[in-house]
């Protein structure tokens, strides 16, 4: 009962802060949500945004998937735009479902996303990359990904730097994941180690 109701006021600026944990509860959260939370500058201040299937967190919710989706109904299609946005470090990312219409779309450096599915819907007609993780400038984006779903996209898991032809370590480790009709990709840049 002293849950927050939206998503955009947990990511927001009176949300979360560095060093807290997010519990997701199961159900369907349908819009497009860009993370405003002060930026963890350290591993110590690490966000942790953890959807919650079990329902262990919270009482009378039933147990169920944990979905963050730009489809406003099951059969809609959405313009093409990024629709889960976090543009800071040090943040883990585990147990969610994402699908829609284009990109989950991280910029920065020190994640971890384990066990989330990032799905292109099938009805979707202007898919991007179902996740993008971008560097800022040319540092090294030190992302993990573990045990994750990739589904159809332009580039199912995607690291990049916004400096077209300049050199970036993608500092990237990728484990016991799966991709189907979809693959790794790297953008932007001459890539120096993976």
């Amino acid at each position: 009962n002293q849950a927050w109701q939206t998503i955009g006021k947990a990511i927001g600026a009176t949300g979360i802060a560095p060093g807290d944990t997010l519990y997701i509860a199961p159900g369907i959260y349908r819009g497009t949500f860009t993370a405003a939370f002060t930026n963890p500058t350290s591993v110590s201040q690490t966000i942790n945004i953890l959807g919650d299937p079990t329902s262990s967190q919270f009482t009378g919710i039933p147990a169920g998937q944990v979905m963050i989706t730009n489809f406003t109904s099951d059969n809609s299609t959405p313009a093409a735009v990024n629709y889960f946005t976090c543009a800071k470090s040090f943040i883990t990312v585990k147990n969610i479902r994402f699908e829609g219409n284009s990109t989950v779309y991280f910029t920065g450096s020190n994640y971890l996303i384990e066990k989330c599915a990032f799905i292109q819907a099938s009805h979707a007609t202007n898919g991007g990359h179902n996740c993008l993780i971008q560097s800022n400038g040319n540092n090294p984006i030190n992302a993990t990904v573990r045990q994750c779903l990739f589904i159809r996209g332009v580039g199912g898991l995607t690291f990049a730097t916004p400096n077209t032809g300049a050199s970036f370590n993608a500092n990237c480790n990728v484990y016991n994941s799966v991709f189907l009709y979809t693959n790794i990709t790297f953008n932007g840049g001459i890539v120096t180690g993976k």
